[in-house]
């Protein structure tokens, strides 16, 4: 069977169970500094970061033309077709009229 022990707060001990050492928050910078140094990454490490920002830079900037240059493309074709839709509504008569007041008004 399975006891179960009640203990009640006035039975617990008030002392602390854990304890830091002397002169620990007065070493701990210290301890730190000497720990990290001066120390530098090495030279390869750093070129392959850099390698790999430039590479990323390289590919938005392609992928970047290439969708500006789709655009182009299709911001003429619709400027063509709207064109073509127009010159499509407008009979030939009406235009060589037009061609001809406009001619006569401005001599």
């Amino acid at each position: 069977m399975k006891t179960e022990n009640h203990i009640s707060i006035d039975e617990i001990n008030r002392e602390l169970p854990f304890s830091v050492p002397p002169d620990y928050f007065e070493q701990f910078a210290q301890k730190i500094d000497e720990q990290i140094g001066n120390r530098r990454p090495p030279l390869g490490k750093m070129m392959t970061s850099w390698l790999y920002l430039a590479a990323m830079f390289i590919g938005v900037l392609l992928l970047g033309s290439l969708f500006y240059s789709i655009y182009q493309k299709r911001f003429a074709e619709k400027n063509e077709m709207m064109e073509m839709y127009i010159l499509s509504q407008v009979k030939e008569i009406s235009m060589f009229d037009y061609y001809l007041t406009d001619d006569e008004s401005q001599d």
